[in-house]
């Protein structure tokens, strides 16, 4: 596909005005995805053909004539409802299931003609005129103002937090835009505390702990903590090498160390490459158990 995703700018939550629109910030992964005579075809925000790895997103019915090109993300859903990042990491680590759905919040091209200069108003009136049908598929709601009363709803509900668009807004492709910004929630997750690496086996002044999850085949690499504990934590783990940290990020592969003690960890994100920003672990090592 030729155009980029617009990119979200960090900060605080915008103007509680009409001036904005506001909506779910879904926790998952940044696609677009293009309808055409030759069905659906997914693209990462990377520019990654991801058409295979998702075939359930060929099961849509659309109103509209011709081609359409659409901005989203691909999330898994729980039984809630809410999204689970974790499910969808394994999915992506090669596992067949859960499914999973788009959630398209933006139509860039319709018939062949590109949207991108209309404003985000219009873009998103076109969206809602296209009545996606199918399991997989959703227009997640927008709100025009209301932007306090939704931040506070998605604390209380565990979601990832807000992004806000301004309404006059045009669509930039690969620019990281202030005209859209998000605005989080700091999360807490159990990880699996599979080893450490001293810092001249990983980066930086320090090393790193290495977490897991655990799905119904087994624990998989999940990402790495950099602070929140100290020596009394690494005494209890085993030492990994940069080797071993390299095969763990394998697709597919799964620790085949013992059980590993678990820990809460505090992040503000986890990216779509397993990378946790900001993150901590929260735990005291004293409380510390046993993943099994």
């Amino acid at each position: 596909m030729p155009l980029e995703p617009m990119l979200v700018s960090s900060g605080p939550l915008r103007p509680d005005d009409d001036r904005y629109a506001f909506e779910v910030k879904w926790d998952g992964f940044r696609a677009l995805v293009a309808i055409g005579s030759k069905g659906v075809q997914v693209t990462s925000r990377n520019g990654h053909d991801m058409t295979a790895r998702y075939p359930e997103l060929q099961q849509v019915s659309i109103v509209s004539e011709g081609s359409l090109l659409l901005d989203g993300e691909i999330v898994c859903l729980d039984e809630d409802g809410h999204p689970d990042f974790a499910a969808l990491w394994f999915r992506s680590r090669g596992q067949t299931t859960p499914a999973v759905c788009f959630m398209a919040f933006d139509v860039l091209e319709l018939g062949g003609r590109s949207l991108i200069d209309e404003t985000y108003r219009e873009r998103r009136r076109i969206l809602e005129d296209l009545a996606f049908k199918g399991a997989h598929w959703c227009t997640p709601v927008s709100h025009i103002g209301e932007g306090a009363a939704l931040f506070e709803a998605t604390k209380k509900m565990g979601l990832e937090g807000v992004v806000t668009k301004r309404l006059d807004s045009r669509y930039r492709p690969g620019v990281r835009s202030r005209a859209w910004t998000k605005t989080k929630h700091l999360q807490t997750r159990t990880f699996a505390l599979l080893g450490w690496l001293p810092r001249e086996e990983w980066r930086g002044d320090r090393g790193c702990i290495v977490l897991g999850l655990r799905s119904e085949t087994g624990i998989a690499m999940a990402g790495v903590v950099e602070s929140g504990y100290g020596p009394e934590l690494v005494d209890q783990l085993p030492q990994l090498t940069r080797s071993q940290l390299l095969a763990l990020q394998t697709p597919g592969q799964l620790w085949e160390g013992d059980d590993p003690l678990v820990a809460d960890v505090k992040f503000l994100e986890w990216s779509a490459a397993g990378g946790l920003r900001h993150a901590t672990i929260v735990r005291d090592s004293a409380d510390l158990m046993s993943a099994r």
